[in-house]
């Protein structure tokens, strides 16, 4: 009867994020009739980033600073079976010292379509990282941006990884709420 999101006690917590129990299926699994191989495009070196310096950076063309991308992640993606196919692919992050604990088992920050591809060929995938995507929300409902060691990950299989570490202290995106509710009062 315990509805908590996060895990505690005899709950295990809800949805893919949260549930510390064993799925049938898990979020994203997905099937193809062909087989593909991922491969890192650039680089995964660990990075760093300031968050104090990414929220104070000027955001032109974006009204909330949580819009903007900070990073791009990308990945090439080879067809390596018999049939040809399209190929659907979800970047998972993950974090185990970042923000206060129980942390997340991950949480989709972004999801593409690559046109079909056929049998022996490759194509790129690149997703933009938007800051807000992976804020948390605190208990007084705030979004913040906590430091510590993060991967953004290809898909449940976590066929191609990349690591990056925020550092400062702790940035809180949004307050909770916005802004007062109007409400109508009738005459």
């Amino acid at each position: 009867m315990d509805m908590g999101l996060r895990p505690n006690g005899s709950n295990p917590g809800q949805t893919y994020i949260w549930y510390t129990g064993e799925p049938v299926y898990q979020f994203g699994d997905g099937l193809f009739y062909t087989t593909f191989n991922e491969s890192a495009s650039t680089s995964n070196n660990s990075k760093s980033f300031d968050l104090k310096t990414l929220v104070s950076a000027a955001h032109p063309g974006y009204a909330y600073i949580e819009q903007v991308p900070f990073l791009n992640f990308s990945a090439t993606v080879k067809n390596s079976g018999t049939v040809a196919s399209p190929y659907t692919f979800m970047v998972f992050a993950n974090t185990t010292n970042a923000g206060p604990a129980p942390y997340p088992n991950k949480w989709l920050v972004g999801f593409d379509r690559l046109a079909t591809i056929t049998p022996g060929a490759s194509s790129t995938l690149n997703i933009e990282i938007p800051l807000g995507s992976l804020a948390r929300v605190d208990e007084s409902g705030d979004k913040v941006l906590y430091p510590g060691n993060y991967e953004l990950a290809l898909n449940n299989e976590r066929s191609v990884v990349m690591g990056f570490e925020f550092t400062g202290s702790p940035v809180v995106l949004e307050k909770w709420p916005m802004e007062e509710q109007q409400v109508l009062k009738s005459a």
